[in-house]
């Protein structure tokens, strides 16, 4: 029986070289240790890419970075505390027009004078203080609103996440019984084969039917072939959806056949409270959002008030000569806004639109969330009524073999009947496998639409 694919790392070519045979004979021990498969389970995998899957991690990136922003508007509220020094030469002294009286005539003449020295330098502290402003205090809670509405976006993401890994797993799952099952039919048409072999060097069989067997047994290995790479290419999905490495091996610890098939507990889409989908509560941090960005261009009709104090030194000299003095000050600025062209009035009205936006996306959503409900329930229970029709199918198909090889050893069938017989059976395992992989698939999506994906909340 062949193995089921996996990722491992070829050494035949390694071997030639005897050094390279030794070296490794040393240290594959602790290459196998450090390389241990991974052997997981359906919620093992979901563990797993909650943690490791790129998208996810990023999503944990965009909620830290909000809590930056967060602080980032706090700091603005603060005291804002600046040191300044200055040093620059007046290699041209300015020039000031004063009215000066003419000394023969008395009369007010303007005269050019020069003031300084050619050497200056300052260094000084100064402090604002924001004791006022309506947008200030408003932004702060809206910041507080926006951490939240990334932390949702996370989950959101996480249950996005453990839907695809849940799907990627079953389309493993149903892959590698696919190979089962292909592996099996090789082997039946071998056995057949080599019994037909023999019945036709006995002269109770025609050449023609083992050329047949011949054929059939060609195209089952290429299938075989072709099922090992969608196989291998279904647990690279998986592993890409976990954010495992590629080049690490995954197994599976579950088979199809422990798979729990039975009729989902379906509920009426009508009673479905939308609460429980995490689109709902965005939906509701997007409003709130949106309420105190109206809040906020409301308060910019509020004058704004600081507190300042600065204090500074000074000095100017020249060859021989240097003066020092202090200056420093307190004070209040209060802005009060007149006109600014309608700009806020535009703001208030754009924010009033986008809110009664968000009423209208709330309608849509509850629309959406029951019709994919009723929908995914729909789908549900007829994969699960499929299901049971081509197991029955299944059965009938492995019975009509059974028999159709029985009349043909015993020389009252023919081979193109136990042929007949035999495609039926493939085909019949093959809409079983599709059968119960369109059911799996069903039972995901249904249940995420009814909220289940919640619990993968971190």
């Amino acid at each position: 029986m062949m193995q089921y694919p996996t990722i491992m790392i070829n050494t035949h070519y390694l071997f030639r070289d005897g050094i390279i045979w030794v070296l490794l004979c040393v240290f594959s021990p602790l290459a196998g240790m450090a390389q241990q498969a991974h052997q997981m389970d359906l919620e093992a995998c979901i563990a797993y890419a909650l943690e490791h899957n790129r998208d996810l991690q990023n999503a944990r990136f965009d909620v830290y970075i909000a809590e930056r922003r967060a602080k980032e508007l706090l700091s603005a509220g603060l005291p804002q505390v600046n040191l300044q020094a200055d040093v620059m030469n007046n290699f041209k002294l300015p020039v000031f027009i004063i009215p000066f009286p003419d000394p023969a005539t008395g009369e007010i003449r303007p005269t050019e004078s020069q003031f300084g020295l050619p050497w200056q330098a300052s260094a000084g502290v100064s402090l604002s203080q924001l004791a006022f402003d309506g947008t200030y205090f408003i932004g702060l809670k809206a910041a507080r609103e926006s951490s939240e509405l990334w932390e949702k976006d996370l989950k959101r993401n996480q249950e996005e996440t453990a839907l695809a890994v849940s799907k990627a797993y079953y389309q493993t799952l149903i892959a590698r019984e696919m190979l089962r099952l292909l592996e099996a039919n090789i082997s039946r048409v071998e056995e057949l084969q080599r019994e037909t072999r023999i019945l036709h060097q006995e002269g109770f069989a025609e050449k023609i039917d083992v050329e047949r067997l011949e054929i059939n047994l060609n195209n089952l290995r290429l299938e075989l072939s072709k099922a090992q790479q969608g196989a291998q290419l279904a647990v690279d999905l998986l592993k890409f959806q976990m954010g495992m490495p590629v080049m690490e091996e995954l197994r599976l610890s579950e088979e199809v056949s422990e798979v729990a098939i039975r009729p989902a507990g379906l509920e009426d889409p009508a009673a479905f409270a939308i609460s429980q989908r995490i689109e709902y509560d965005i939906l509701q941090t997007q409003k709130q959002l949106e309420t105190y960005n109206l809040q906020r261009y409301k308060a910019g009709y509020l004058p704004t008030l600081y507190a300042t104090a600065n204090y500074a030194w000074n000095t100017q000299w020249d060859a021989g000569q240097n003066f020092e003095y202090y200056v420093g000050a307190v004070g209040l600025r209060l802005s009060f806004p007149i006109f600014d062209g309608t700009r806020k009035r535009q703001q208030v009205m754009q924010s009033k639109l986008a809110l009664k936006k968000i009423d209208n996306n709330f309608v849509q959503l509850e629309n959406g969330i029951r019709l994919e409900l009723k929908r995914t329930r729909a789908r549900l229970q007829d994969a699960y009524n499929n299901i049971e029709r081509y197991r029955q199918n299944l059965e009938l198909a492995r019975k009509v073999y059974k028999v159709a090889g029985l009349k043909y050893k015993e020389g009252v069938g023919s081979s193109l009947e136990l042929k007949d017989a035999e495609s039926e059976l493939k085909q019949s395992e093959s809409s079983y496998l599709n059968a119960l992989l369109e059911y799996l698939m069903a039972k995901v999506e249904y249940e995420k639409a009814r909220g289940a994906f919640a619990k993968y909340h971190q």
